[in-house]
């Protein structure tokens, strides 16, 4: 059973640790402020890697959906960088709903006039450049950089990944003159704050936007 939340953050995988992770990351941006709670989407892929994985959790992502909906949550969010069925989910669910894609595009889009996009697997890219010009802000996206990093390797692998990240990083910057950069997988969280200080720049994790953006709107008359 869904419990009432502030925000209530949707993983739409089963991977329950990817859910502790991202609830941590929202406490952190938070400072505690609000009631966060997460849930993990028990059935689906382990990962969503492309869209036959989110259509493989689409019904159990929208039945945890209306579960928070039902429980009183006052936002939710859903916690896949692919931002699956949100246009859907903001149509058919009552409560305010974002996705921590659309999170990071709008907070890396509010420090630079361009920022890149750096994902897992290159299933996600056209995914990502989709809900890119469906957000209105794929003019502001010099790149969409797959990576190549299965999304759990960031839960396996944590220091192998970040140098990964941080060679692939450093290649996009001699290429593309950018002032932000959005992390595209909530498994890479943990990477934002030392890549930020590293590259001298925002680098902008979609959990901790989501998390940042989702209080401002409930801070909002009516919100």
């Amino acid at each position: 059973m869904t419990q009432n939340s502030d925000i209530l953050f949707v993983n739409p995988n089963s991977t329950q640790s990817m859910t502790d992770k991202i609830v941590l990351s929202a406490n952190t941006a938070l400072n505690n402020r609000r009631n966060v709670k997460g849930v993990t989407c028990f059935g689906a892929p382990s990962a969503i890697q492309g869209p036959s994985d989110a259509e493989k959790a689409k019904p159990i992502l929208f039945s945890n959906l209306k579960e928070a909906e039902k429980a009183g949550s006052k936002l939710a969010v859903i916690a896949c960088f692919d931002d699956p069925f949100l246009l859907e989910a903001r149509e058919t669910i009552s409560i305010p709903t974002i996705g921590i894609g659309w999170a990071a595009f709008t907070m890396c889009s509010l420090y630079a006039d361009k920022f890149g996009v750096i994902t897992t697997m290159s299933e996600a890219v056209p995914v990502i450049e989709d809900n890119l010009k469906n957000y209105g802000l794929f003019d502001k996206c010099s790149f969409v950089h797959a990576s190549n990093i299965p999304v759990l390797d960031f839960e396996n692998k944590p220091e192998e990944t970040q140098v990964q990240m941080r060679s692939i990083i450093h290649s996009l910057l001699q290429e593309y003159s950018i002032g932000s950069i959005a992390l595209g997988c909530a498994g890479m969280a943990h990477l934002a704050k030392p890549f930020s200080e590293e590259f001298s720049m925002p680098v902008v994790d979609g959990v901790h936007a989501a998390a940042l953006l989702g209080e401002g709107m409930l801070a909002m008359p009516n919100g």
